[in-house]
């Protein structure tokens, strides 16, 4: 026998005086709740973007082919979009991020809008030449790229040389990783 069936068999016997209801937890108060979205929503507005109250969508700068553009970040089908002024969507993501102790968990708002501030691209203009982006720099890579299809571009930082290598695939596009380097490496 099993300690759960000692103690259900001990506690079978006894019998409530009256008739027991379960009850679900009070809510908090409203104004303890209002408090806390309010403190929530000051502590968002130091932020890089705007939340709305409800943090479904977030007005955000972010870098686009060389130029600013303000773009609204909404929540879609598990992931977030950017949408220009027009309501086209400029830039789409999703991802997760690992807790030290393992545990996999979607990106928060804040983050994705990290990642897309971040975002490099690459385009193939109409004269042949290739050009690689990255926040506010705009380098023409068409010549840097080695015969197996990898360019690197550096870009120095205060103290480190952000190091992106531009790869082109087979089927004509291109994937950027990036690394840190040491100025003189």
């Amino acid at each position: 026998m099993t300690n759960h069936d000692r103690i259900k068999r001990a506690f079978d016997a006894l019998s409530p005086k009256r008739a027991f209801i379960p009850r679900p937890a009070p809510s908090p108060r409203p104004r303890l709740a209002a408090a806390l979205c309010a403190g929530a929503l000051l502590a968002g507005m130091t932020a890089a973007y705007a939340a709305d109250v409800c943090g479904i969508q977030e007005k955000l700068t972010v870098w686009i082919l060389g130029r600013p553009v303000e773009a609204v970040m909404e929540r879609m089908d598990g992931g977030y979009a950017l949408m220009d002024d027009s309501g086209q969507i400029v830039m789409t993501g999703s991802g997760v991020v690992i807790e030290p102790n393992g545990v996999q968990r979607p990106m928060k708002a804040g983050e994705m809008a990290e990642f897309f501030q971040d975002s490099t691209g690459v385009v193939e203009k109409e004269d042949g030449s290739i050009w690689f982006y990255w926040q506010d720099n705009e380098v023409d890579i068409t010549h840097l790229f080695s015969d197996r299809g990898t360019a690197r571009v550096d870009i120095p930082g205060r103290r480190l040389i952000r190091r992106f290598t531009v790869h082109r695939e087979a089927d004509g596009t291109y994937s950027v990783g990036m690394t840190w380097a040491e100025p003189g490496d």
